[in-house]
């Protein structure tokens, strides 16, 4: 059972829409990439959700739920410090994943700046 509330949007109190949220009951492991994104961005279900967005992001740290690459990694990383606090290995899970995308990006920042200033001719 899902229950539907509606929520104003922030760029127009005028537009509304409809965001869901799955059931207390439903398990973690079921969650769309979506309900988690939006159910951590509200500090909700931490301890059961967490763990299982940190879970795809390791499989992916750029895994999207609709709106851009990386949203998810976004929720996760705005997860209030008191639970980090007191989850100091799924911190630490995260850091590994911000790291290895740092490590990433210091890597490729090179060849991807030749690439896009050479010609597609």
């Amino acid at each position: 059972m899902t229950r539907k509330f509606r929520v104003l949007a922030a760029s127009d109190t005028c537009n509304m829409a409809t965001v869901t949220y799955p059931s207390r009951t439903k398990p973690p492991a079921q969650y769309t990439v979506e309900e988690l994104r939006v159910t951590i961005s509200r500090q909700l279900a931490l301890s059961r959700l967490v763990p299982v967005a940190i879970e795809l992001l390791e499989e992916n740290p750029l895994v999207e739920s609709g709106y851009y690459p990386g949203d998810l990694l976004e929720a996760v990383l705005g997860v209030d410090k008191q639970y980090w606090r007191a989850n100091r290995k799924q911190w630490e899970a995260v850091r590994d994943i911000v790291d290895a995308l740092r490590f990433a990006e210091l890597k490729l920042s090179d060849p991807l700046r030749e690439f896009q200033t050479r010609s597609a001719a």
